[in-house]
């Protein structure tokens, strides 16, 4: 016989206390995953833990899910939603639309796609979060039409398009410019029972910006104050980005000037955005005045402002006011990128500064930058201008030392340097290397290489690429045949050239063949 300390607690006691303690345990495991909403690899560890030990809950699944998708890890949390389901498990609504949110975030509009599809599969009914996140995630890729068409499947779901899914699918319209289908998503509001809001018209005038309809995406901010809408900083830059795009340079001011009216400030973009403007529509000083005005309205010029400020001058023939500007940048520890030294090259080539464009290619290591195909074909150009040919194919030969194939906006360059160094057979040499390039001649290059020989009077030559034109699928225009019957006209071929110059009534030319009877 046992004595009392010798006893036992009863098999049911002990596990009734083994249950307790393992219930325990596991609500502690939860809260730590909790706890971890903002480091995804903490509620990951507990999770893999409670998971082992206690066997993992689905709340604590979902948790974790929303967790990494917190975090847009869309990795993990998709290899955790599979671990559910092999536990006969199925994630919640709430951890489907949380994965999709960051797919959207991270631009993984395909993946999102798919889990639209698994989850249905699971039994688990979307709901209006999870349309509006498709369709925004659709957006941020520029898939408008699959935006369009999940919207329009929507009823079919039994789920009613709110606001927030139109301004989603506008959205995704604006991405790629398609104005018109933007347009016909703004006045089916009415039919649907709803009115725009500030973001629905931001996205229209956007979309009309982007489609090139400055006039439309004006008329759609006039319109906001009798919608009963105010527009905010986003439509203001919006509206001045498709000011910009087209060169609306008296408008972009207007809308600078209607700021205060509307209780707003500029801010960094739509300063860069009215100067963009002012470039593009010749009026290099305004545009300078603006990127001067900066300072004082408090506002700092960010990379794209400098490239803005420094188009207009390449836009205005300013090149030495685009090589202050490139070193304002470096003064202010700004760092240039491959677009601020194209337009630098591009400036100083159209006046003849050859040597400042190849010092501007020596730059790029100093500030972390590569040499690319159009940093290149724009120095070429600007050797071509000066014709100093031989730096010019300096340049082309050293692209495969940087990795880079030529192309034929390289070829053609290179060809008009000779051309204009009177190098017609070095011309002739690079056209006729194109096909073992794996490079088709354009009109620009036939022109460049006609345009060579007609230089010294290579006419046979020049009659030649004449006619091979039609065998490239290629139609002469009139800087073709002028060039074409330069060269016979040089070449002392009076009837050739009268004929060419018979043959084309339709491309415009003048008789330019004064001496000829």
């Amino acid at each position: 016989m046992h004595g009392a300390s010798d006893e036992q607690p009863p098999i049911i006691g002990r596990s009734m206390m083994t249950k307790k303690k393992k219930k325990k345990k596991k609500k502690e495991f939860e809260g730590h995953i909790r706890a971890s909403k903002d480091n995804w690899v903490n509620a990951l560890a507990s999770l893999r833990q409670m998971a082992s030990e206690y066997g993992a809950s689905r709340s604590a699944y979902n948790t974790a899910i929303h967790a990494c998708a917190r975090s847009n890890r869309v990795t993990e949390a998709l290899q955790t939603m599979k671990d559910m389901r092999e536990l006969n498990m199925t994630p919640s609504l709430a951890s489907y639309n949380n994965v999709m949110n960051a797919c959207s975030r991270t631009n993984q509009w395909q993946t999102a796609n798919k889990l639209l599809e698994t989850m249905q599969s699971d039994g688990v009914l979307p709901d209006i979060v999870t349309m509006n996140t498709v369709i925004s995630a659709y957006g941020r890729d520029g898939q408008w039409e699959a935006a369009l068409e999940l919207l329009e499947s929507m009823p079919s779901h039994g789920i009613k398009p709110d606001v927030i899914t139109i301004n989603a699918a506008i959205s995704a319209c604006e991405k790629v410019g398609q104005w018109k289908e933007a347009l016909q998503l703004l006045e089916s509001l009415p039919n649907r029972d709803m009115k725009p809001d500030v973001v629905t018209m931001s996205a229209v005038i956007g979309a009309c910006g982007k489609g090139g309809q400055s006039e439309k995406a004006l008329q759609m901010l006039e319109s906001m104050p009798s919608l009963g809408l105010k527009p905010n900083i986003i439509t203001i830059n919006a509206a001045m980005s498709a000011c910009s795009k087209c060169g609306q340079w008296e408008k972009a001011l207007v809308l600078l000037e209607s700021l205060p009216e509307i209780g707003l400030k500029p801010d960094t973009h739509l300063m860069s955005a009215a100067i963009t403007a002012c470039g593009k529509g010749g009026q290099c000083k305004k545009a300078l005045e603006l990127f001067e005005s900066m300072p004082g309205l408090g506002l700092e010029p960010n990379v794209i402002t400098m490239n803005a400020a420094i188009s207009a001058c390449e836009k205005g023939g300013q090149w030495k006011k685009a090589l202050q500007l490139l070193k304002m940048m470096l003064d202010l520890g700004m760092k240039p990128d491959i677009i601020t030294i194209n337009t630098v090259i591009s400036a100083c080539s159209k006046h003849g500064q050859w040597e400042i464009a190849l010092a501007l290619l020596e730059l790029l290591p100093r500030v972390g930058l590569k040499p690319e195909t159009i940093l290149l074909n724009t120095a070429i150009s600007a050797c071509g201008r000066a014709e100093q040919w031989e730096p010019a194919l300096g340049l082309l030969e050293s692209m495969p030392g940087f990795g880079l194939k030529p192309d034929v906006v390289t070829m053609s360059a290179a060809i008009s340097a000779c051309g204009n160094a009177s190098q017609w057979e070095r011309a002739i040499t690079l056209f006729e290397s194109m096909p073992d390039l794996g490079i088709k001649p354009n009109v620009i290059t036939i022109n460049a290489t006609i345009g060579a020989c007609e230089k010294v009077g290579q006419w046979k030559k020049a009659l030649q690429l004449l006619e091979s034109m039609p065998g490239l699928g290629l139609r002469p225009n009139h800087i073709t045949m002028r060039a074409a019957i330069r060269a016979c006209e040089k070449g002392g071929q009076w009837e050739k050239a009268h004929r060419l110059l018979e043959s084309t009534p339709g491309l415009g030319l003048d008789p330019m063949l004064s001496h000829v009877t």
